[in-house]
C-alpha cells in the first residue's frame, strides 16, 4: 500500500482478511529478520521436520543420544574361561509432545472507526498498515518469548511448565541423569570465600569420566551467578595475577578490584588451561507474564541459583506440529500466515457481528524445546554446599 492524500478509508485493512489474499504473509516476511537475535535461537534450533499427530492430535517424539563411554583394557583369564564383557555404550533416549499455545488481538467496529478518524488526519494509508502490523508484531514477539522462556527452563532445570489462569497447563521434563544434578561445591558461591574454580573443575571432571565426552564445554548461568565468580577471593587473586603479568607489573597492588567482565574471564581461562575449566556464557533473559488485561509479572525461564555445564554451541531443538485448528478455520473472509519456517501461525478472519464485524488475529503454537545435550550436561545448584 503506497501512501498517498487522498481516499484514505479503513477498508483498506481488508486486504488482510480477504480469503486466499497473500497480504499478510508477505509482510511478516518482511518483519522476520527483527528476530534473527532472540535468545532461543542461540541455543536451540527448529527441528528439521513437523512432528505427526497421532489419532488423538498429538504430537508426541522421542530426543536420542549416543555418548561413547571410555575404554577399558581387557582382563587377564584362562583359556577356555569366560570373557569379561565389555562396558554398554550409552545409547539414550527419551520422549515428549508438543503442547498448543496462543494469543489474540481484536479490533471491535468501535475502535476501528475511531482509528479511522486518526488515520484521516494523519492523511496517509501507510499509517494503517503500520498499525495494523503493530499488533501481529507484539503477537510474534509473544512467540519468541514463549520460546526463550520454555527453552531456558528446560536447559536450567531439565523441565518447564506453563499454567494458564484456568488451571490448564503444558509440561516437559529431559530425561537427564538424577546423578547430573549435583551441588556446588564445599561453599554457596554468594560466599566470597568458596573455592568455586575448583569446584567448576571438580564437577566438569566427573562429566567427562562419566561420558567420554571429550569435546568443548561452558558454563551457562545468570548474570547474578557470574558475579559471585568474579567477586569470588580466589577468582580475583587469579585474575590479578594474570592481568599484572599482561600488563608487565611485578605485584598486583595497581590491579583494580573489579575485574567483573566475561571477557577478562574467559581470556584467562584460554591463556591459562587449567584442567577441566571451561569458560562460561551469560544467560540473560526476561519475558512478561499476562494473568489478565490488568495484571502483568516480569519473569525468567532460566532458573537463576543454578548454573549449567553443557556442550558448546547448540542444546537442543523446537519440535513442532502442525495447528489442526487452521485446517477447519470456515470463515468467508480469512488469511493465514506462517513465521520461523512454521513454528507459528497468524490467522486473520473477520467475525460478523448483526451488520458490523470484528477483525481477528490470532496466534497459534504447537511445540516445545527438546534437549539434544541431554546427557552430557550437569545442573548445580550454587546455593545448596556439598
Amino acid at each position: 500500500m503506497g501512501a498517498t492524500q487522498n481516499n484514505i478509508s479503513l477498508k483498506e485493512l481488508e486486504v488482510f482478511f480477504k480469503n486466499g489474499g497473500l497480504n499478510t504473509q508477505s509482510l511478516v516476511y518482511t518483519y522476520d529478520k527483527l528476530f534473527n537475535n532472540t535468545l532461543w535461537k542461540r541455543y536451540f534450533v527448529k527441528s528439521a521436520t513437523p512432528t505427526p499427530l497421532d489419532a488423538e492430535g498429538k504430537g508426541l517424539w522421542q530426543m536420542s543420544s549416543f555418548v561413547d563411554t571410555a575404554s577399558v583394557m581387557p582382563k587377564p583369564r584362562a583359556s577356555w574361561s569366560e570373557m569379561d564383557e565389555i562396558n554398554k555404550d550409552g545409547f539414550t533416549t527419551y520422549q515428549g509432545s508438543n503442547g498448543q499455545y496462543g494469543l489474540k488481538h481484536k479490533w471491535t467496529p468501535e475502535q476501528l472507526s475511531d482509528f479511522e478518524r486518526a488515520v484521516l488526519a494523519a492523511g496517509s494509508n501507510d499509517v494503517i498498515e503500520r498499525a495494523y502490523m503493530k499488533k501481529p508484531l507484539d503477537l510474534i514477539k509473544a512467540a519468541h518469548a514463549l520460546t526463550t522462556n520454555l527453552s531456558m527452563q528446560l536447559l536450567s532445570k531439565g523441565q518447564f511448565i506453563t499454567v494458564n489462569d484456568r488451571g490448564f497447563k503444558n509440561q516437559g521434563k529431559a530425561e537427564i541423569p538424577t546423578s547430573r544434578f549435583e551441588t556446588c561445591g564445599d561453599k554457596i558461591w554468594s560466599d566470597t570465600t568458596a573455592d568455586i574454580i575448583t569446584a567448576m573443575q571438580n564437577i566438569e571432571k566427573t562429566l567427562r569420566d562419566a561420558t567420554g565426552y571429550e569435546g568443548a564445554l561452558s558454563w551457562k548461568m545468570s548474570r547474578t551467578r557470574f558475579n559471585y565468580v568474579m567477586n569470588n577471593t580466589k577468582v580475583q587473586n587469579y585474575l590479578k595475577g594474570y592481568l599484572a603479568g599482561r600488563m608487565n607489573l611485578l605485584t598486583t597492588d595497581a590491579v583494580p578490584y573489579t575485574l567483573g567482565t566475561l571477557a577478562s574471564y574467559n581470556s584467562w581461562v584460554a591463556e591459562i588451561a587449567l584442567d577441566n575449566l571451561s569458560p562460561i556464557e551469560i544467560i540473560e533473559e526476561q519475558q512478561i507474564s499476562m494473568a489478565d488485561q490488568l495484571t502483568k509479572t516480569a519473569v525468567s525461564g532460566w532458573e537463576t541459583k543454578n548454573a549449567v555445564l553443557s556442550p558448546a554451541g547448540l542444546q537442543g531443538e523446537i519440535k513442532y506440529s502442525a495447528i489442526e485448528e487452521l485446517k477447519w478455520i470456515n470463515s468467508e473472509m480469512c488469511q493465514i500466515a506462517y513465521t520461523e519456517g512454521g513454528l507459528f501461525a497468524l490467522a486473520n478472519y473477520k467475525v460478523l457481528r448483526g451488520e458490523f464485524a470484528d477483525y481477528h488475529t490470532n496466534l497459534y503454537m504447537h511445540l516445545a524445546p527438546a534437549l539434544s545435550v541431554f546427557d552430557k550436561m550437569i545442573i548445580v545448584d550454587t546455593t545448596d554446599a556439598d
